[in-house]
This record gives C-alpha cells, sequence and structure tokens, in this order.
C-alpha cells in the first residue's frame, strides 16, 4: 500500500515537473521572440484591459511571476504606473507578492524534486551553502542576495527551500533585502515621472 502511494506521488511530482517545463520553455521562447510583449508599457496596456479588476489582475499576474523566473522589477514598475498616486499600496503589494512568490518558490523546490537532485549531484556544495545560510549569517546571505538588483531573488529562494533554510530567517532575509530596493524603485521611478 505506501508502495503504491509513493509511486504515485513520484509520478505527479514528474508530471508537474513536465509541465513547469514546458511553460518553462513557452514563456522563455515568447520571451526571446517577442520581447516586446514583455515591455512595461505592454505589461501596463495588458493590466488596464481589466479596468474593473486592476488591483486583482496586477496581485495575480505579480504572483504568476514566480514560477516564470522573470524579475521584480519589471512588475514593481508597472505598480508605479498603475497606482502613481499610491506609492505605499504599491510597495505593500510588491513586498507581499514577493513574500508569496518567494514562498511559492521555496515550496515549489521541494516538490519538483531539486532538493534530492541538488544534494545527490553537488552534496559537497550544498553541505556547505546549507551550512551558511544556517550560520549566524545566514539572514546577512539571504538579505544582501535579496537587496542586490542583479542577483535574482529566486535563485535563494529555491536554495532556501531545497536546504529546508528556517522559514522565519528565510522570509526575514527576502523582506528586509527587498524592502529598500523596492522602495527606491517606487519613489525614483514616481519623481522621474512626476
Amino acid at each position: 500500500m505506501r508502495k503504491i502511494f509513493i509511486n504515485k506521488i513520484l509520478k505527479s511530482n514528474i508530471t508537474i515537473i513536465f509541465l513547469w517545463a514546458i511553460f518553462l520553455i513557452t514563456v522563455f521562447v515568447l520571451y526571446f521572440s517577442y520581447p516586446q510583449f514583455f515591455a512595461v508599457e505592454s505589461i501596463v496596456g495588458f493590466i488596464k484591459n481589466y479596468s474593473d479588476y486592476i488591483l486583482p489582475v496586477y496581485i495575480f499576474i505579480f504572483l504568476l511571476r514566480s514560477v516564470t523566473l522573470i524579475p521584480n522589477t519589471p512588475f514593481v514598475i508597472v505598480g508605479t504606473i498603475l497606482f502613481p498616486d499610491s506609492p505605499y499600496l504599491v510597495l505593500f503589494i510588491s513586498i507581499g507578492c514577493i513574500v508569496l512568490s518567494s514562498l511559492i518558490i521555496y515550496f515549489f523546490s521541494e516538490l519538483l524534486g531539486f532538493d534530492k537532485l541538488l544534494k545527490n549531484k553537488y552534496p559537497t556544495k550544498m553541505e556547505n551553502i546549507q551550512n551558511k545560510l544556517n550560520s549566524h549569517y545566514g539572514l546577512l546571505f539571504i538579505i544582501l542576495w535579496a537587496f542586490f538588483p542583479f542577483a535574482p531573488t529566486d535563485l535563494v529562494c529555491y536554495a532556501a527551500g531545497t536546504l529546508r533554510v528556517n522559514i522565519l530567517l528565510f522570509l526575514s532575509g527576502v523582506i528586509i533585502g527587498e524592502l529598500p530596493i523596492c522602495y527606491f524603485y517606487i519613489f525614483s521611478f514616481k519623481y522621474l515621472v512626476s
């Protein structure tokens, strides 16, 4: 009975990985074939088509971004364009969506089997990263990674999920790292547009 249950879980993980891979490949092909669709102006235009549901559509698209590995920055700027008179609302939504996206990725990494794959393929490296993330400097490592604009926050989310880093430590690091950079994007963009 237990063996049948385990086989069903493994088959469902393979199906999920397969569907996710097809989705990612489709997004990447579209991204490189039609980059204009992923430009800030295009995203704003698309969301404005749903003027009665603009806030839920914006939040949904921001959250959907987490499974596509597209950076947060364009969506923060999109929020600034959509809600120019509400920068703190945009900041709140941005941080909230980043936290939810981070949680999705954190738990998604185990569902996709990245934990076993990476630990089996790179046992020494994964142990070193795990020791760093779980050390006294783990929070600082996550904060710096989340803060640095050219390092995808999603990667630290996958690593933290794979290594089962303390979730409160992980989320604290993401929030502390992302908050100043989102604040900077929102208010500098608002200043430039005004």
